[in-house]
């Protein structure tokens, strides 16, 4: 904690840039095609771990992160694409990581990681732990137990007792007991894991299992009645239910104690309880509208982590702060851009980003919305956000600062996969049982297509000539009225199940589907014929620019058509996952691709250059939040001139004295990053300014050590 109070000592620091403008055609600054961009941060967090040298580790997706700096900066580790279930760490700080394809083991604080699986099924580990009386180690999963007396040099079955139970959780007791637990119950070995006993317990999932250091096991199970805890005082002889102060619908998926004896239990509902006795009750300590907690860890320096299904935390002071910034591993499920250049990007578990900056830096904007499936967004001509998820829709009329929820009090089915507006103004819904129709706002909704069955509708799309398209599992639909009345469209077979669709000002609309099959109209729907993307996987996204070109999102990366879907090329230099969810064109034509697990990246070039190799820019300069923010020791500063200038970038301190400077020099129009090394400075906030004419923006940065 005494980096963190270090911070009270700020230097500020301002960072300024003057450009004199003048005009010079646009020239190519990159090669590749894509690059990542800030955000949206994040991600499925499976385990957190805090050693014994105040280093934190945590996984996200199939990748590995540690910090030295309680979480305010990540490094990525060697450990191969894994996920990393559990880690734990013996009395000479080596640590081991039970993972899907085996066990891998560190003896230099994470730096290396090297496969410790002798004897080991390489794949399906989800556990492990370590009897603090022999040493000896225990790893478990997929029906079987193995354990280890030589480090994890090798390892032998040893899972008499346990059935097959697939195992879940694995915790050693102080007393030298291990414990596991499985799909159906606990078990216990009081023999160093030679022998298994089923324990006196209900014979479901097990959601948690933890040891306290001071005494007292502590079981909960998930199923039907979820917030089932279980204690034991006498190393699982008896056993007492202790949840009666928890909610009936909050099932426990992990626990920690801290040097005190405090126990803390993270539930299925992003909420953290904690017991000061031991478990006999409970209290609620924190709500993190995170999803369900899968893992918590108390660092024995101070503070306490929770993984969740959205990012990592960490307790400060009384509060809990997100520590997911650069970590961009979010499922990014759709993406949507105003008129006016604000971004939204939709995240499947942690709400909506919000980038003001062509896509290259976001900011969370989720304030008011709980842990929902997030999968469309939707913004109309004023700026309105309408937001679509499994459990609702939601509006915001504020640039995302709030949002409405507007299916409480209406006849509104809860999952809604698409928005459209139609040449009228009128709102659409695209939802899992029909198509829906408001005309103030989303405040009221109607449902259009009851003259036909039901189907399950996934996206929707407003073409020219009143006309409307809806996709759905059952092939596609259109209208001819402006959304009034629809009619399935006889040509596209109703075994089609229409995954994305999209129209241009000409009347040309094309429909992907889950065989990678286009539907394509350029008569306005009356006619229709098939293409082929280079892939028979899903197509997720069809988004056209105006020049016609026409890009689809799929399993197997982005792929583009210069001919309206004759013929299809792969676009994707520069991305590190071809998993792309969606996609988005921004109002400079820069293309963003929203991935599983890897965030938002964005065309380096802006589509719509009228030729190939060039770049398009605003009318403006444009300033980008430094990456990474917060940094140590260094960090970079982008920055975009329309046209060529001399570009002065320099650092000062408090009282304007100059520290360095960075570029000083007549530069043409581009995009430009210069990297700001801080090693000589003291920890603190300070600010970069981008001065160019009449234009002025400041933003901050914050050097932690």
């Amino acid at each position: 904690m005494k980096r963190i109070h270090n911070c009270i000592h700020k230097v500020f620091v301002l960072v300024s840039i003057a450009v004199v403008l003048t005009s010079l055609p646009s020239q190519r600054i990159y090669g590749q095609f894509w690059e990542q961009t800030a955000g949206p941060y994040g991600g499925h967090v499976w385990c957190v771990f805090a050693s014994q040298r105040d280093i934190v580790y945590t996984a996200l997706a199939t990748r590995l992160y540690k910090s030295t700096n309680a979480g305010a900066n990540w490094t990525l580790t060697t450990m191969p694409s894994r996920y990393v279930l559990k880690i734990i760490e013996d009395d000479s700080s080596d640590l081991y990581a039970a993972t899907d394809g085996g066990i891998y083991k560190s003896t230099d604080a994470g730096n290396q990681w090297l496969a410790a699986s002798q004897g080991l099924p390489l794949t399906g580990i989800f556990s492990i732990t370590r009897s603090p009386l022999t040493q000896t180690l225990f790893a478990g999963g997929g029906g079987v137990l193995f354990r280890s007396t030589n480090a994890g040099a090798s390892w032998s079955r040893s899972d008499s007792g346990l059935g097959q139970h697939q195992i879940l959780h694995l915790q050693a007791a102080s007393s030298g007991s291990i414990y596991a637990g499985t799909y159906g119950g606990a078990f216990r070995s009081k023999d160093d894991g030679m022998h298994w006993d089923s324990l006196d317990l209900p014979s479901l999932s097990v959601g948690a299992v933890h040891c306290k250091s001071s005494g007292g096991v502590f079981v909960s199970f998930v199923g039907t009645n979820l917030a089932r805890v279980f204690r034991s005082t006498d190393d699982g002889a008896s056993w007492q239910l202790k949840a009666d102060s928890l909610p009936s619908y909050a099932g426990v998926y992990s626990f920690a104690a801290d040097q005190g004896g405090y126990i803390y239990a993270g539930t299925s509902i992003g909420a953290i309880y904690g017991s000061s006795n031991n478990g006999d009750t409970w209290h609620l300590r924190a709500d993190l509208n995170g999803g369900a907690i899968y893992s918590l860890a108390v660092s024995p320096y101070g503070g306490i982590y929770a993984g969740t299904e959205v990012s990592v935390f960490r307790s400060v002071g009384l509060g809990w702060q997100d520590m997911g910034f650069g970590l961009p591993h979010t499922n990014t499920t759709s993406i949507a851009f105003s008129q006016h250049g604000l971004g939204y990007a939709a995240v499947s578990t942690g709400g909506v980003f919000r980038t003001a900056d062509n896509g290259y830096s976001w900011v969370s904007v989720s304030n008011g919305l709980r842990f929902r499936s997030f999968v469309s967004i939707r913004i109309s001509e004023s700026g309105i956000v309408f937001l679509g998820s499994i459990g609702g829709a939601f509006r915001s009329d504020d640039n995302g600062a709030s949002w409405i929820n507007l299916t409480s009090g209406n006849t509104f089915p809860l999952a809604t996969y698409g928005f459209a507006f139609n040449s009228s103004g009128t709102l659409f819904a695209a939802a899992n049982n029909g198509l829906y129709r408001s005309s103030n706002a989303g405040n009221k909704w109607v449902r259009v297509d009851s003259a036909l069955a039901t189907h399950w509708f996934t996206n929707i799309v407003a073409s020219n000539d009143a006309r409307m398209f809806a996709g759905s599992d059952s092939g596609m639909f259109w209208s001819a009225d402006n959304g009034s009345s629809w009619n399935r469209i006889p040509s596209i077979p109703s075994t089609a199940r229409i995954t994305a669709l999209c129209a241009n000002s000409s009347g040309h609309i094309f429909g992907g589907s889950t065989s990678g099959t286009v539907f394509r109209s350029f008569d306005n729907g009356t006619s229709w014929e098939t293409t082929q993307v280079g892939t028979n996987r899903p197509i997720e996204e069809l988004t056209i620019n105006p020049l016609s070109h026409l890009f689809a999102a799929t399993a197997t990366g982005v792929y583009r058509t210069l001919n309206n879907g004759d013929s299809w090329l792969p676009i994707n230099s520069g991305l590190t996952t071809l998993s792309i969810l969606s996609l988005s064109l921004n109002p400079s034509g820069f293309l963003l691709a929203g991935t599983q697990g890897w965030g938002v990246f964005r065309s380096r070039q802006s589509t719509t250059a009228m030729e190939e190799g060039t770049l398009a820019f605003a009318n403006t300069p444009i300033l980008s939040q430094n990456y990474p923010n917060p940094f140590n020791p260094s960090t970079r500063i982008r920055f975009q001139i329309p046209s060529s200038g001399e570009v002065v970038l320099k650092v000062y301190d408090l009282l304007s004295r100059e520290v360095t400077t960075l570029v000083n020099e007549r530069k043409p129009p581009g995009t430009y990053e210069i990297d700001f090394d801080g090693s000589g400075l003291a920890s603190g906030l300070y600010l970069y300014r981008l001065k160019a004419g009449s234009f002025v923006e400041t933003k901050k940065l914050v050097l932690l050590r």
